[in-house]
C-alpha cells in the first residue's frame, strides 16, 4: 500500500493491475458476485469496482520477515491472540488520518465507547445447514442438503460507497 498522508488528506496510490489484495471487478448490480478482469483491457465506468482485501493488523515477525510492511513500526500492541502486532493497512490509515486531522482522537474513543454497548457481531452468526428434499439419482436415494455459510455483510454509506465485510 502506497500512501502519503498531509494537509488533512490521505492519498492512496494502487496499481491498476490486479494484484494480491487489489482487484478491479464488474457487476451489474451490488448483489451480484464480481468478475474480475485486466484493467488495460476495458474502459473502466459505473460497473467497475476495486475489491481491496484489506487488512488491520500485523504480527511483528510477519514484518521482520518481509511478508508484510507497515511504516508504523515504532507502534506494537498485543492481539487477543496473545501476539505482539504492529498496526498494518486500515489502522495504519486510521493512525496517519488522526496525524492528518481528517479523524480526532476524541471521535474514536467515542467510537469505541459506542462498540462497547453492541451485543450483537457479525462473527456471532454460524453456519446453518438446511434440509432442502429428498432426491433419487440412478435408483439411490439421498438427502439434498443446503450449507448456508455468514459469508457477506453488505453495507451502503452516506456517500453511496458500498462496504462488504467477507468472514
Amino acid at each position: 500500500m502506497d500512501y502519503t498522508a498531509k494537509n488533512k488528506e490521505i492519498i492512496i496510490k494502487i496499481s491498476a493491475s490486479n494484484s494480491g489484495k487489489f482487484r478491479f471487478k464488474t457487476r451489474k448490480n451490488n448483489l451480484q458476485f464480481g468478475d474480475t478482469f485486466a484493467a488495460r483491457t476495458r474502459n473502466f465506468d459505473e460497473s467497475v469496482y476495486l475489491e481491496w482485501q484489506i487488512g488491520y493488523d500485523a504480527i511483528v515477525t510477519d514484518v521482520v520477515s518481509g511478508k508484510k510492511d507497515t511504516r508504523l513500526k515504532r507502534l506494537t500492541f498485543v492481539g487477543a491472540n496473545g501476539k505482539t502486532k504492529y498496526l498494518y493497512e486500515l489502522s495504519e490509515l486510521i493512525y496517519e488520518g488522526t496525524q492528518a486531522g481528517l479523524v480526532s482522537i476524541e471521535k474514536i474513543i467515542n467510537l469505541l465507547e459506542e462498540i462497547k454497548k453492541y451485543n450483537d457481531f457479525i462473527d456471532d452468526k454460524k453456519i446453518a445447514i438446511e434440509h432442502n428434499s429428498k432426491i433419487v439419482l440412478n435408483g439411490m436415494s439421498f438427502e439434498e442438503t443446503s450449507i448456508k455459510l455468514p459469508t457477506l455483510f453488505m453495507i451502503q454509506t452516506a456517500d453511496n460507497t458500498q462496504i462488504e465485510v467477507s468472514i
